[in-house]
């Protein structure tokens, strides 16, 4: 698999695909976030998202386990 651009970085990237990818699919994504500045800044975007959803998740859910 040969990611052609950036878009499809970000597409493939946002659905989690690269998680459970091959050794060399792994390595195609390293070369490209170490060439592509504008995609570095989205992962870490992607990055930052995903930790402040998850910190307001365990936010909500704190009062419920104070009351139990």
């Amino acid at each position: 698999m040969i990611l052609t651009n950036c878009r499809e970085m970000a597409a493939r990237g946002t659905r989690g695909e690269f998680d459970d990818a091959s050794w060399f699919t792994r390595l195609l994504v390293r070369a490209h976030l170490l060439m592509c500045r504008h995609c570095r800044r989205f992962k870490a975007q992607m990055e930052l998202i995903s930790a402040e959803a998850r910190q307001r998740a365990d936010d909500l859910l704190e009062p419920a386990r104070l009351a139990d």
